[in-house]
């Protein structure tokens, strides 16, 4: 220590220097790591927004335009999607005698739509399909829309709700539709994961869906009133297919049996009655009476053997009798 302290006193100006350099390079590390930093957290975090048009479609029909926001962290997305009205249009009459009183701007799109069935409800008006038709690719399917729209009605709708894209959406193409019938295809998974319903206008075709799933068994075809239905048929009124499938094979495992097989023994060599005395240690003659105890009244035990049984005197037969008589001469 004695060196170093008169090591710093002969050389302070260097002494200095160097604490100096060795300060600096530490707020430089500092500096640098907080920009980085700053960087990488606006990195971390961006707000994507997109416009989309949809419309709401039954026998009324409103326009409606939204804002779908979320973030995204480098090439995922970070956060919950919102989708925001942003301005909304009453088309045709059958709309404006509904909805004239309804203001659905800056409301979240399943809560406008949810405003416009109660009110429909409100009114008497019975809705008994709804399209939601525009340029934006839904996340939903119709059971989980319908889950979200629970919260902005007393019941889950009991009639079929379908997003349909389209890249082009206008108002006369919609408007369109309206002058002609559409109908309804539900698909009836049998058991199988669930299959969101079509609305189609009539004599289009029905568009083919992807196959449903289920545990075991292997899907095999789409059938309309127990046969196979073509998606080349027009669709002229409601319809509901119905799944067909095929249970997957089952390994089953082989059981080997083993016949017994047994020896032929010659004739005259007869088996041996089991007398039961197998049990007792060889060095027991098994012929040897046991030895009563004192005071025993019971009689030795002999092992079992098969008791032949005296011949009885038979009664003479009458066709014999000279036989007999003849043999004992």
């Amino acid at each position: 220590m004695t060196k170093i302290k008169e090591f710093v006193e002969d050389n302070k100006p260097i002494a200095i220097l160097s604490i100096l350099t060795f300060i600096a390079f530490i707020i430089g590390i500092v500096i640098c790591f907080g920009t980085d930093n700053k960087h990488i957290n606006k990195e971390k975090k961006v707000l994507e927004e997109n416009s989309y048009t949809m419309y709401y479609k039954e026998d009324a029909i409103v326009k409606f335009t939204f804002r779908e926001s979320f973030y995204k962290c480098g090439n995922s997305v970070c956060s919950e999607y919102t989708e925001r009205i942003s301005n909304f249009e009453l088309v045709n009459e059958q709309a404006k005698n509904l909805y004239s009183n309804v203001n659905i701007k800056n409301k979240d799109l399943d809560e406008a739509v949810g405003i416009l069935i109660n009110e429909a409800k409100n009114k008497s008006h019975i809705v008994q399909s709804l399209q939601l038709i525009g340029d934006w690719k839904s996340r939903y399917n119709e059971e989980e829309f319908k889950i979200l729209l629970k919260d902005h009605l007393t019941e889950i709708p009991n009639f079929p709700i379908a997003f349909e894209y389209r890249e082009q959406v206008d108002d006369q193409t919609v408007m369109e539709t309206i002058a002609k019938k559409t109908y309804t295809v539900t698909f009836d998974s049998n058991f199988g994961s669930p299959v969101d319903p079509q609305i189609i206008t009539e004599n289009e075709l029905a568009v083919e869906p992807l196959a449903p799933t289920r545990e075991g068994y292997d899907f095999v075809r789409w059938q309309f009133n127990s046969r196979p239905y073509s998606f080349e048929t027009p669709v002229t009124k409601d319809i509901t297919l119905k799944a067909s499938w095929k249970k997957k094979p089952t390994v089953s495992t082989i059981q080997t049996t083993t016949k017994k097989t047994t020896t032929a023994k010659p004739a005259g060599d007869t088996e041996k009655p089991n007398t039961g005395d197998n049990n007792k240690p060889e060095t027991e003659n098994p012929n040897k009476p046991e030895t009563p105890s004192p005071g025993d009244n019971n009689p030795p035990t002999e092992p079992e053997k098969p008791v032949e049984k005296p011949d009885e005197p038979s009664k003479p037969d009458d066709n014999k009798g000279e036989e007999n008589q003849g043999t004992t001469e």
